[in-house]
């Protein structure tokens, strides 16, 4: 299957990485870390009453983004974005078959910490690299817009490039 264009392209990169993480396989982020130096992610420690992004279970994540967007901090597609960064919709079967996630796997997914700084940082850098930046279609606009919302929630936070 291939994806072109939009958003679904980024959406495509993040699934086939969190798939590769269900599976026990390299993920695209390291393969990414291991084939070329990229910039990496500067964090200061958070407020203690600030969220922590750099460990956010996609739990707590869903809960927080809801709060952003009640406040008009983000939009319903950065709304979509966050509360399903994190979570791979399922796995690669034995003979390259969609598999969803049984319950159990979701609950594990739902409660494993996510980076998503980084995960935002990794979607913008994937767009750049493809050339598409500036094409209002790409999900760029929507994942700058993430990161700015994610730094003025915490205010000691900050994502280097």
């Amino acid at each position: 299957m291939r994806i072109q264009g939009g958003n679904d392209s980024i959406f495509a990169l993040l699934a086939a990485r969190q798939s590769s993480a269900a599976t026990g396989g390299k993920s695209t982020e390291q393969t990414a870390a291991a084939s070329s130096a990229t910039s990496e992610i500067d964090v200061a420690a958070p407020e203690e009453d600030s969220p922590d992004f750099t460990q956010m279970t996609p739990k707590e994540m869903k809960d927080f983004a809801k709060q952003l967007f009640d406040k008009g901090e983000i939009d319903l597609t950065q709304l979509f974005m966050l509360q399903t960064a994190g979570m791979p919709l399922g796995k690669v079967g034995a003979n390259g078959e969609f598999v969803p996630l049984s319950n159990d796997e979701t609950n594990a997914f739902q409660n494993k910490p996510v980076n998503y700084f980084s995960t935002a940082q990794e979607a913008m850098k994937f767009i750049e690299q493809s050339g598409k930046a500036s094409d209002p279609t790409s999900g760029y606009a929507n994942w700058k817009g993430i990161v700015d919302a994610l730094k003025r929630a915490t205010s000691g936070v900050d994502v280097v490039g």
